[in-house]
């Protein structure tokens, strides 16, 4: 039953380090490699726009805005999940190799 609460605390951990990350820092990266690549957005149009718009979208339920935000823990649930899959297929690999050498 610790474990679990342990397990419980550790993706919640991840879970909110991971949004935190969507929240406050992807919309900067976003404003400076879009910066970089577009170039100006103008005065009235800066990062502190950005901002807002990111945060607004959310309150509003935008897609786009939950993925954009979202996206950090997505990717990395992904990756945890591909793991998962990966460990599986070469457990029954082995299994598989080791039956036909009997």
């Amino acid at each position: 039953m610790v474990r679990a609460g342990i397990r419980i605390g550790k993706e919640l951990l991840i879970a909110v380090v991971l949004l935190g990350f969507g929240l406050f820092a992807l919309p900067p990266l976003v404003f400076w490699v879009g910066s970089r690549i577009v170039g100006d957005y103008g005065a009235e149009n800066g990062l502190d726009a950005l901002t807002r718009q990111v945060w607004s979208d959310l309150a509003g339920g935008g897609v786009f805005a939950w993925l954009l935000v979202g996206g950090p823990f997505i990717v990395v649930q992904l990756l945890r999940l591909g793991r998962v899959v990966w460990r599986s297929r070469l457990d029954v690999k082995s299994v598989t190799v080791s039956d036909n050498n009997q």
